[in-house]
């Protein structure tokens, strides 16, 4: 499994979705609230009357793999920020159908309601093959997906771009398209109907091509795009530029990179998830060892400075509901949370620079809470999933609390 063995975080990060494991047979369960730090005990109920939280409160999902490659047992745990068990889904590898995680963080860009499982089987010859996938809601329900859709979520989920949006129903991904071009598709997982809404294709040969997902915003159904030297739906767009999508109407708005701007952006190499905000309006980037926090609104460029990250280098960028704050993480170990207005630092955290330390910003658990995560293994330069600790950090004062231990890995905060 790819999370298992390691995180992989491009330049910039999270801004809507994780996938991961559910089990279509798994019960789900509730508990009292255990003390923080604590391992909440579980009692089962019908998987048909869910316990779920209100909408507007954030679940935590946490992961736990145990046993072999080809025969382990699978443990989701839903929570709340205070450790409270939401629900619990399990399954065994063996004969019997078990629900797997089919993404890393760098397909991760957040405030999505809704999980997308894989069912992997033992294929012919060794090895794993998915057989089919499913849809696991924030409130502990599992949908079934169109098997039509299998072979081409494959392609979504194994293949570049691989970034891509999920809501309860629908699934918004950038796919590969004929020579070098890549569609945006909306995907009805129940019945498998398929809409493409932009179609992007290099403008020339010249190498310097980019269409990537950044951000969406579900409540405004608003999704954001940096592109660079395309013909999108006809349009032919020179140079770097931020679109925005509106997902009720399929209007297309574009806004212009600065030149200078621009420059510093470029070369694309890897993904830039996250760079930019749901609506458009503000563009984080790297300059030199700083990070700037451009609003194309007003052309105000804000700086973070970047003495706090230690090889000056940022590659995770995550901005908050309202997008008041925007946390940064540099290497494995530091994470600092800016105001976007003007680039001041109000609160950074780290972790010892060595191998056995890990540290990422993960969501947000509201406006002005941020969710991480820490793991110290035993192995030096071996990542163990199973010794996460998820923590919220609160940004007025500072203070950091665990949301719960002996859960697995954090795989995603649900708004």
């Amino acid at each position: 499994m790819g999370r298992a063995r390691a995180r992989l975080w491009v330049v910039a990060a999270l801004g809507v979705v994780v996938l991961i494991a559910g089990c279509a047979s798994a019960a789900v369960a509730s508990s009292p609230t255990p003390s923080r730090g604590s391992q909440p005990a579980q009692t089962s109920m019908p998987a048909s009357a869910p316990s779920a939280p209100s909408p507007s409160v954030p679940t935590f999902v946490f992961a736990n793999l145990a046993g072999s490659y080809l025969d382990y047992t699978s443990k989701v745990t839903f929570t709340s920020a205070s450790g409270t068990v939401i629900g619990s889904f399990q399954c065994t590898n063996t004969a019997s159908t078990c629900d797997q995680p089919v993404t890393d963080t760098s397909n991760y860009i957040g405030e999505s309601t809704a999980l997308l499982a894989s069912d992997e089987i033992p294929a012919a010859g060794g090895g794993v093959a998915v057989d089919d996938y499913s849809v696991l809601e924030k409130g502990g329900t599992v949908e079934t997906v169109a098997a039509s859709l299998t072979q081409l979520l494959d392609t979504v989920v194994d293949g570049a771009p691989g970034v891509f949006l999920i809501g309860p129903d629908t699934l918004f991904a950038t796919i590969d398209a004929a020579d070098g071009a890549v569609d945006f598709d909306e995907i009805e997982l129940e019945t498998g109907a398929i809409d493409q809404l932009i179609s992007a294709s290099p403008l020339s040969s010249s190498g310097s091509f980019l269409f990537q997902a950044e951000n969406i915003d579900p409540s405004e159904q608003l999704v954001s795009f940096l592109v660079s030297d395309a013909t999108l739906n006809g349009r032919q767009l020179s140079g770097v530029e931020v679109v925005v999508l509106n997902l009720e109407t399929e209007a297309i708005t574009v806004r212009d990179v600065p030149a200078a701007v621009a420059d510093d952006l470029q070369p694309f190499e890897g993904s830039y998830t996250g760079l930019v905000t749901a609506d458009g309006s503000l563009l984080a980037y790297g300059s030199g060892r700083d990070t700037n926090i451009l609003n194309l609104n007003s052309g105000h460029d804000a700086v973070v400075p970047g003495p706090w990250t230690s090889d000056g280098e940022v590659n995770s960028v995550l901005f908050s509901p309202g997008d008041s704050y925007v946390a940064l993480a540099g290497g494995n170990d530091d994470i600092a949370v800016a105001q976007t207005a003007d680039g001041a630092v109000v609160q950074s955290i780290t972790v010892p620079g060595d191998d056995l330390d890990f540290m990422a910003p993960m969501g947000w658990a509201g406006p002005s809470s941020l969710a991480f995560v820490t793991n110290t293994t035993s192995v030096r330069g071996t990542f163990d999933p199973n010794t996460e600790i998820a923590h919220l950090l609160n940004l007025p004062n500072g203070a950091v609390e665990n949301v719960g231990a002996g859960l697995g890995e954090l795989m995603a905060v649900l708004p």
